[in-house]
């Protein structure tokens, strides 16, 4: 299927390019760990969740990451204290303690069905997080110490590598801003963000807010009209994210979404990452295989599926 923005694959050149760039010291990573364990049956961060006996997903992740290498973990009111400590207690899985940053993410009052505001609250999304991890001063710190390259995955895709070289190269090969993950749709139906071009610009839309007819459409040679999946994962360029840190976060559209809280239904607001791509003077696709790099852990009815995903 054609498609009006750039769609990569993996090459030996993007690989050999991502891994000098790692090699270098010049890449760094963010994961996105604002999520509750709630849905896990566990009062904690998801990310302290043990997959295994004693292995945690906290874990996994830091066994990803290359000696030296820098990775930061934005965090939110309910999952901050207890990540923190998770690593303490940890020794930081052995990575140096002065390479493992932690920040937060705000909080936007929950409204009624009215829109009326109320006294509650949740966390903001991840769109704004470079706007956090600039405030935090960690920006600062990362730019004085030579990072070029910064990739984004979600706490939960226990699949996703931080330190990904085929993402990491293209971005910095291409001078992209933003080079995003794709990997193919396999159910119409699957709550997955879709890959798509609006204005001209590679674009990512969320499946709760396209109609089915869009949504769950064929093209004429038989395969989903957008047949492209977004997992949020993402490399972005140092200079692109001070760019954005220039502007407001109000540049981003609010998304509504309808939240439990106790026996009540609320609407919360949530920043998108995927709205940066507006702001990208230059964004591609990097296609990667579902089965090597995305499993996602949401609920308990997951887990023997994470499990052997992470046994292949």
């Amino acid at each position: 299927m054609m498609h009006d923005f750039v769609v990569n694959a993996p090459t030996q050149e993007s690989s050999q390019a991502g891994k000098k760039l790692v090699v270098e010291g010049k890449a760094a990573a963010i994961i996105l760990a604002g999520g509750h364990g709630s849905r896990l049956g566990h009062n904690a961060p998801k990310g302290c969740f043990e997959v295994f006996e004693d292995i945690s997903i906290y874990q996994l992740i830091a066994k990803k990451v290359p000696k030296g290498l820098l990775i930061a973990f934005m965090t939110s009111d309910a999952t901050h204290a207890k990540t923190v400590e998770h690593f303490e207690k940890a020794n930081y899985f052995g990575l140096q303690k002065e390479h493992v940053f932690f920040f937060q993410q705000q909080n936007l009052p929950l409204q009624n069905e009215e829109g009326t505001l109320l006294p509650l609250s949740a966390p903001d999304g991840n769109g704004a997080l470079f706007w956090h991890f600039s405030a935090s001063g960690i920006l600062k710190d990362w730019e004085a110490k030579g990072i070029e390259q910064i990739t984004v995955s979600t706490v939960d895709n226990v699949l996703a590598d931080p330190f990904q070289p085929d993402l990491i190269g293209i971005n910095a090969l291409h001078n992209n801003d933003v080079s995003v993950v794709a990997i193919e749709r396999e159910d119409p139906r699957e709550h997955v963000g879709m890959i798509v071009s609006q204005n001209g610009k590679l674009a990512v839309q969320e499946y709760s807010e396209m109609a089915d007819s869009e949504r769950l459409a064929y093209a004429a040679d038989g395969g989903l009209k957008h047949p492209l999946a977004n997992i949020s994962y993402f490399a972005f360029s140092m200079p692109f994210i001070k760019k954005i840190t220039n502007l407001s976060p109000a540049i981003l559209p609010l998304h509504r979404a309808k939240k439990k809280v106790g026996d009540d239904y609320f609407y919360k607001s949530e920043y998108f990452i995927f709205d940066l791509l507006a702001y990208a003077d230059k964004a591609e696709v990097l296609k990667l295989s579902r089965k090597e790099y995305f499993q996602p852990f949401k609920s308990m009815s997951d887990l023997e599926s994470v499990r052997r995903a992470l046994k292949k």
